[in-house]
């Protein structure tokens, strides 16, 4: 046998010859001849399709046979392929390393890098280090140039060098050290070039490479390569250790273990990565001037010993920066934001209104005075007026001219960018200035901050002559006071005369009469300092007196002590309600009232001697018709009874839960939610009593509660009306918990008729031992349906096959392909709730405890007796109406209900 005769081609060739030879004889008998008779001429046909019959399914078993051989040929490929694979592994990893080693060597000797001289100059001393930082800076961040446009980007690093170099502040900020190298990308984020993605993210790519700043003295200088670093120049001490720590549960990897063995390559290929870096600066060293002259004549990056006496010097910035004790600059914001309130003063960035953007928008870096504050956290929304700038067209006039009204602009602090200025001081702004680490989060907030920094600075220079002349005062009335102190002393109170009232006030403006204003601070200041000198007594005596208490301060006419008012519904919202004691200078109590609130103005005008943790969450910001109390949580669930017991329902539970978030909390804070026993008259209640007859329900109401307008009116009764939306609850059904099942972590308070719920559940329980039991009896009715329709599918295919052969005779072989040609219908089509006949017997069989397998239909009818008799509906899940007597077809009569295991 040749070799071609041997090969799946060979084979190929072959079967298709031998369907090129059937096809020609099948040709040739198919001619009619016609002198024949029909039943000669269907004989002859009936041979002629038993023999393309064969002859297909021999073609069918050769196919099948090549296409076998066909798939033994591609998996000894696939295995060829694989074995091919491993072995060329190890030769590829070792040119991938010959690769990287060739590119180190190319970074070594600067084949693709560009130095650009920045700055001339005079360089270092010889004796001075060479200092490398260990953080790659961005760009965007160390500056704010163009901050409406997205900040620079790698099109415009020209504007960072001329930025860098137009202050030394600005350079000793970035690049402090007289001989040093800092490396930096244009930005640390994306930036929004198009709404096309692959645009989006070719304009981006330049954005992240790297490039190298470098100090000799007065030279400066830009190094680029084709290297990138990534977020640091020296690895973090923990770089290495962590990635022999599972990130699933936080313990070692075993060593040898196929986790290992990947942590090592990674490893290793970091380890490459940082001897790149020190290549780059190596080759820098020994290649270039750059950094001449050196403080050692053959200076190694790659030498410990270099860097033991002090030649080179290391600066990991990003591990060893020294905790300040600040919140996080996103964190700080937003809770500042959160505070402000009205009367306040707002500096920031301000966009147009993308629903009206033709409409003129706030400037940006100027003051603003918050004339209305609503919403709570983040939700927080601030209004205040500016004057416009941009002409309008006078129809009267027939001219463009300013507008005299002013415009209003409305803000929330969670997407504005504005910052609290009566609310910060320039040393904390500074600091987060200062802070390299918390850049991130405020590089597109650094113009507002500088603007802020500069407002604070110049009100603050404004107000020294004013402030100088106080302290002198001061000192004069209290000769024991140092400088220092009676300048303290004079900042505070300025700030309290500024803050303690609704609308803040600056001294620098024609709106406060200075001599007036000089008065009232030195009124103040000489009311601390000598408080100062003789109260602690009264102070000491008093926080031994109230240690609950939260806050004890100095009023104006004695002392204030302030506890936070308990409450029998520990999860409301609002944490505004407070006890308030008076007393005289000598710490006699004057007054004790309930139920307080104190503003943010109130608070101001007190001088604290004592305060506690919980201080903090004493909120100050929310109106009083707005706070609510446990009355208002009692009264809702009062009216929600009321109403429940109108409208002839029996009530279960009155559950009273926070608003949901996204509502306006001044006009709904709390909502009850009701579970009560009862009809009512609405739509979906009586569509799912017809549908579920007989099972227990429950009715869900919510109850929305909605304040007055009238503000007057609100004092006295503080809630209108009631808005109702109602839920049938129904036992299995997707709906609401039931009420033994209710409360959650927005839970409030709840009222519950404990007897009339355990009733309740009890029903419930029998009523689910009832459904459990008609499951159980439609299950075994499902089972004879089943065994029905095995033996209507045999029948029907019994059926099938006597056509079969009436049309092509007795060919076996033929069977089974003819029977994928033809559909068999394999159901009698019972469905659950089609009441049918047959589904009555079936039930009324099953209700009665009759085993019907085996039987015919006939026979089980005959065995159930009369087709009316009542089917107990309370007894099925489904629902069951009375029916006329229906006879079953004659077709299903001999149908056997063959047995059906469980």
């Amino acid at each position: 046998m040749s070799i071609e005769e041997n090969s799946t081609l060979g084979a190929l060739a072959r079967w298709q010859a031998e369907v090129h030879a059937v096809d020609i004889s099948l040709s040739e008998s198919n001619e009619l001849a016609i002198t024949e008779d029909a039943e000669a001429v269907k004989l002859r046909l009936q041979s002629t399709h038993e023999l393309a019959a064969q002859n297909h399914m021999r073609l069918r078993e050769k196919q099948a046979e090549i296409e076998e051989e066909l798939k033994q040929q591609a998996k000894k490929l696939e295995l060829m392929a694989r074995e091919m694979g491993r072995t060329l592994a190890p030769l590829e990893e070792k040119v991938a390393l010959l690769q990287d080693g060739i590119a180190a060597v190319n970074l070594y000797v600067g084949r693709d890098e560009s130095i650009e001289l920045l700055r001339d100059g005079a360089p270092a001393p010889e004796e001075e280090p060479l200092t490398i930082r260990q953080t790659v800076l961005s760009m965007d961040e160390e500056c704010a140039v163009n901050p409406e446009g997205g900040g620079i980007d790698s099109d415009s690093i020209w504007a960072f060098t001329d930025w860098l170099l137009s202050d030394e502040k600005q350079l000793n900020k970035v690049i402090p050290e007289p001989k040093s190298v800092v490396a930096l990308r244009p930005r640390r984020k994306a930036k929004h070039y198009s709404d096309n993605p692959y645009e989006n993210a070719a304009r981006n790519q330049g954005n992240f490479d790297t490039y190298w700043l470098i100090r000799n003295g007065e030279k400066i200088f830009l190094m680029s390569t084709d290297f990138n670093l990534g977020v640091n120049v020296i690895p973090p001490p923990d770089e290495f250790t962590k990635m022999f720590i599972s990130r699933w549960d936080g313990k070692p990897l075993q060593p040898g273990s196929k986790e290992w063995l990947l942590a090592e390559k990674q490893a290793n290929a970091r380890t490459r990565h940082y001897m790149k870096v020190a290549l780059v600066l190596q080759g820098l060293i020994d290649r270039t001037p750059v950094l001449h002259p050196l403080p050692h004549p053959a200076l190694s990056l790659l030498s410990d010993q270099h860097y033991e006496q002090g030649f080179v010097k290391l600066v990991t910035d990003n591990e060893n920066a020294v905790e300040s004790g600040r919140l996080p600059f996103d964190k700080w914001i937003q809770t500042l934001k959160s505070q402000v309130n009205t009367g306040e003063r707002i500096i920031g960035y301000f966009p147009r209104d993308e629903d009206s953007p033709w409409a003129e928008r706030p400037s940006a870096g100027v003051p603003y005075l918050v004339t209305k504050a609503s919403g709570n956290g983040a939700s927080r929304t601030i209004t205040f007026s500016f004057d416009r700038k941009e002409e309008i067209w006078d129809e009267e006039l027939r001219e463009y001219r300013l507008p005299k009204r002013r415009a209003s602009y409305s803000t929330d602090g969670w997407f504005n960018k504005f910052i609290p200025i009566d609310r910060v001081t320039v040393d904390e702004m500074q600091a987060y200035l200062d802070s390299r680490t918390e850049r991130h989060a405020y590089a597109d907030m650094f113009p507002i901050i500088l603007a802020g920094i500069a407002f604070k600075q110049a009100e603050e220079e404004a107000e020294a002559p004013f402030q100088l002349l106080l302290k002198q005062k001061l000192q004069e009335a209290h000769v024991e006071l140092t400088g220092s102190e009676a300048a303290k002393v004079i900042a505070d109170v300025t700030v309290w005369f500024k803050t303690a009232n609704k609308w803040h006030r600056a001294l620098n403006t024609g709106d406060v009469d200075e001599a007036k204003a000089a008065r009232m601070i030195l009124r103040e200041a000489n009311r601390r300092v000598e408080h100062a000198a003789n109260d602690q007594p009264v102070v000491d005596r008093l926080i031994a007196d109230h240690p609950k208490a939260m806050f004890i301060g100095r009023s104006a006419t004695g002392f204030v002590v302030i506890y936070p008012e308990p409450t029998e519904y520990p999860n409301l919202t609002t944490k505004c309600w407070v006890r308030r004691i008076d007393l005289t200078p000598k710490g006699t109590p004057k007054t004790d009232l309930r139920n307080q609130q104190v503003s943010a103005a109130q608070r101001a005008r007190w001088i604290p001697v004592y305060t506690s943790s919980q201080a903090d969450a004493w909120d100050v910001l929310t109106p009083m018709k707005e706070c609510i109390s446990d009355s208002d949580v009692r009264e809702l669930i009062r009216g929600a009874l009321a109403m429940l017991r109108e409208n002839g329902l029996t009530p279960l539970r009155v559950q009273v839960e926070r608003a949901p978030t996204y509502l306006n909390v001044s006009k709904t804070p709390l909502k009850a939610k009701c579970h009560a026993v009862g009809v009512t008259p609405v739509w979906n209640t009586l569509q799912m009593l017809t549908r579920f007859p007989g099972k227990p329900y429950l009715n869900q109401i919510d109850l929305w509660l909605l304040r007055r307008e009238n503000e007057e009116q609100a004092v006295k009764s503080r809630y209108n009306d009631w808005s109702v939306e109602q839920d049938l609850w129904v036992l299995g059904g997707d709906c609401p918990q039931p009420p033994w099942l209710s409360g959650g972590f927005s839970t409030v308070g709840h009222w519950e008729d404990t007897d009339a719920v355990a009733g309740e559940r009890s029903k419930v329980a029998v009523w689910e031992s009832g459904h459990q039991a008609a499951r159980e009896l439609e299950g075994r009715v499902t089972r004879y349906v089943q065994g029905l329709d095995n033996s209507y599918y045999r029948q029907q295919l019994a059926l099938a096959r006597e056509r079969f052969i009436a049309d092509y005779g007795p060919a076996e072989q033929l069977w089974e392909g003819h029977l994928k040609t033809i559909e068999i219908p394999k159901s009698v089509g019972i469905d659950r709730h089609d009441y049918n006949p047959i589904q009555w017997v079936l039930m009324n069989a099953v209700q009665r405890g009759v085993d019907l397998a085996g039987l015919t239909l006939q026979e089980a009818s005959q065995k159930v007796g009369d087709l009316d008799t009542v089917i107990t509906p309370e007894r099925w899940m489904a629902p069951v109406t009375e029916r006329k007597a229906e006879p079953i077809p004659e077709e299903y009569l001999q149908l056997t209900i063959e047995p059906v295991a469980d």
